[in-house]
């Protein structure tokens, strides 16, 4: 059985990096995960670039809110998270591409 992660990105007015952002998670080495975006009352074009994402990528799911902040963005990516472990990613952050499977291998030693 394969360990699903599901990675949460509160998103707020990040249009301009979002997408470097979820390509580093693509070419992630450990290929068993899920990305949960959360636009949290966008005023640019977050809210549609999350939602283009989102239907070129099964493993990636697209929600809305009112803004909330950071909190709450996370609390409503963990309440649709189907993952047995859940990692925490801001919009603006890339991951090198051995970040899950080190991680996980760590948190199972």
């Amino acid at each position: 059985m394969t360990d699903l992660i599901s990675i949460i990105i509160p998103a707020f007015n990040c249009e301009n990096y979002l997408s470097e952002t979820i390509k580093s998670i693509q070419n992630q080495s450990y290929p068993h995960w899920e990305i949960i975006i959360i636009d949290d009352g966008s005023t640019d074009n977050t809210p549609s670039l999350i939602d283009q994402i989102a239907e070129s990528d099964n493993r990636i799911f697209s929600f809305h809110q009112k803004n909330g902040r950071q909190g709450k963005a996370r609390n409503k990516g963990i309440y649709h998270a189907q993952g047995e472990w859940i990692a925490f990613l801001d919009a603006d952050d890339l991951w090198p591409e051995n970040k899950l499977s080190l991680q996980l291998s760590k948190t199972l030693e």
